[in-house]
This record gives C-alpha cells, structure tokens and sequence, in this order.
C-alpha cells in the first residue's frame, strides 16, 4: 500500500470522528489521561538505526513455549540514505514474530519468522498469510485487483488472534482488502487462517467465509468480525457498526475449522453496555485479570476507553479512558489500538498503538527525521 493512507485503520478513525458526533458521544473525563506512558516502539531485530519498519499495527498473545507471538498489519521498509528516509520494500498484508516477554515491560526486539522455515535470528520480514486472489477493484469491471493489475495492493488484513483449544495452533482472522493505485481500499471479504506455531506452518486456509464480490462492493459490516476470544471449547468474535443507531455485536460457536468456515455459524446478537463503535479490541483473562478487556478507540487524537466484564458477553462497564501520549499533537491520526494482556500487570494495562512521527531515528538526527510513522507501546494505569 502506499505510505500514507494506509491501513483499515486510518480510515476507522475517519469514520470515528463521524460516529462520535453522530451519536452525540462524548468521551468522558479521564483522571488517568495524565498518567498514560509512552514505553516505547515494538521493534524486531532486523530494524537498525537506519532500516525501520512502519507496520500497521500490532496484535499479540502469549504462547505454551513462554514466547509471545505478534501478528502484524502490513507495512513499508524504511532506509536512511542520503539525509532522508525512503522506501526500500514493503510487506504486504501481514507479517509475524516471536521473542520473550515480561509482564510490565515492551518486548525486546524480536525475530521475524519467515513462514515454513526454522526460527533464525537473521530473517527479515516477510509475508504471513497469502495474498487473495479473489478481491477486484472497486469501480464494477470485475477485474481482478492486483499488483499485476494495477493495484497498490491484494491483502489479508489482520483482525485478530487467539489461541486455540489444542494449545497448538493459532486463529488468526483477516479482512480481504483492495487497494487501488491512489492509496484507496475497500474491505470485500472476511476469513481465518488457523496457524500451527510450533511448525511454523499454516494448518487451515486462508478460509474465505465471506466471499467477495466480483463487483467489488464492500462486505457487511456484520460480516467483519475481529478479537477472537477463545474460552473452553467455543470461539466469540466481535463485529461492529456505526454510527446511530450502531451496535456492538457478538457470534460465538464452537472453535473448529469446521463451524468457522460455515457462514451460518456467524449468528449475531447485540452486546448491552457498549456504545456505538468503530474499532475494538477484546482480550482475554490473563492470571494478572480477573475480566476480560474491551479497547475502545474513540478518536483520531488517541482518546479511549477501557470496558470490563466478567463473560465474554457481557454486560460491559466503563472502567476507565485516557490519552494516547503524541497524537493529541500529531498532524497525521493515531489509529491501530491494541491491548496485550500477557504484557499486562494487575495495575497496568499495556497498549500499543500507530503514532505518526514517532521512530527510533537516527544517532545524532532528532525529529524530523526519524521515521515519520512508527508502532510504540504505552502503559495505562488499570487497577
């Protein structure tokens, strides 16, 4: 995708602005928006000085094996030459890594894992699940969109991940996006993956759920479902619409391959004690919470919201909201809210986030010259 529009993201937190002031929703004040801190960028261990990656954000979970597994959004290689940053490769759709954790604190840099391959210290990023083939451009012609057609980019977009009941392998589901020469993208179609991490291999799919059509219209909203909340033998996924009369909505089922890939699995019901939304991130338990989680980004400027329950169904209630540190004053959105619960402590409630004109820069170049987007963490008090 070209550097500058560039994720499902950026246009939620477009949409949010609307959805916001449609439903008259006004962020409550946060007692805690002061004491948010910025902990620092998610990096991998093939970024240096002078080559940075701008993914599109990052989502994670902890794995058996005591490593924690990010799946990340699609995103530009960065190289400093000359005096300036440009663009050396991108990866498209999605990429992984791995490394160790503690709670508390941004993970050291990682590995990029390079699909069916042995873990190495040495890989650079590179594409997770395959690209569609079944996307067209968005203007009727029922022309396939493609690099090789003409497009920015074919991909699978992540949504979310979890673990699955056999501790082996990994849901991860995606959106099915077009993006057009002029940085445009439409969302088409909706799927999963389940991939085996002690294989390094994907078990199952890419399964397409939701087809595109070949008139490149955009899917359902009820058909795009994200957070995938694993809990005993059943799957809940999380689906969206804004703006008034928006809901949050819930479809759970048994997490098989098998009831995933039957469209009339997905059965919604609208969940109570949520407003209106337009991006969600739901995560599990995790020994340090009693509850699960609801991320709610309300703006472009990094205003959120914290919601807790005691099942995965809810009700919902408000627990508390803040603002992201640097994007009440970045020129470009914020966008790409995360929670990482097995990075989370029983006070603190780790986060990560897009934050244009943030990068780790270059030995004796401050701003601007660092990479003008980067993904950074930051911790939100949350006893």
């Amino acid at each position: 995708m070209r550097f500058g529009s560039r994720v499902p993201f950026r246009l939620g937190a477009v949409l949010a602005t609307a959805c916001l002031v449609a439903v008259g929703f006004v962020p409550a004040p946060s007692g805690a928006a002061g004491a948010v801190q910025q902990l620092g960028p998610v990096r991998t261990r093939d970024e240096t000085p002078t080559l940075t990656l701008t993914r599109d954000g990052g989502m994670s979970l902890a794995l058996p094996n005591g490593r924690d597994l990010w799946v990340f959004g699609d995103g530009p290689q960065f190289h400093w030459a000359n005096g300036k940053w440009t663009i050396k490769a991108f990866v498209a759709g999605s990429s992984i890594a791995s490394g160790p954790y503690r709670r508390g604190h941004v993970p050291a840099p990682m590995d990029e894992m390079w699909l069916g391959h042995k873990p190495s210290k040495k890989y650079k990023a590179t594409v997770f699940i395959p690209p569609p083939r079944n996307v067209y451009f968005p203007n009727g012609s029922r022309k396939e969109c493609s690099r090789r057609n003409g497009a920015a980019e074919e991909g699978r977009w992540p949504t979310g991940a979890a673990l699955m009941p056999n501790k082996s392998f990994v849901l991860v589901t995606y959106d099915e996006v077009c993006v057009t020469a002029n940085s445009q993208f439409r969302v088409e179609g909706w799927g999963f993956a389940i991939y085996n991490w002690k294989t390094n291999r994907i078990a199952a799919g890419p399964i397409d759920v939701f087809k595109p059509a070949k008139n490149g219209a955009a899917i359902n909203p009820l058909k795009r479902f994200v957070s995938p909340i694993v809990v005993g033998s059943r799957v809940t996924l999380f689906a969206y619409t804004c703006c008034s009369p928006g809901h949050v909505y819930t479809a759970s089922m048994p997490a098989t391959a098998k009831a995933m890939s039957n469209p009339k699995s997905y059965k919604t019901k609208v969940v109570s004690g949520l407003p209106p939304s337009y991006l969600l991130s739901v995560s599990g338990k995790s020994p340090t919470q009693t509850k699960f989680q609801l991320l709610e980004q309300l703006d472009t400027k990094g205003r959120f919201a914290v919601y807790v329950a005691a099942n995965i169904g809810g009700p919902w209630k408000r627990k508390a909201s803040g603002l992201l540190p640097g994007c009440l004053t970045s020129e470009q959105p914020c966008y790409a809210l995360y929670s990482h619960p097995e990075l989370s402590t029983s006070t603190k409630l780790l986060v990560s986030y897009y934050l244009p004109g943030y990068g780790p820069g270059v030995k004796g170049h401050p701003y601007p010259h660092p990479p003008i987007n980067h993904l950074v963490m930051a911790s939100v008090p949350f006893g």
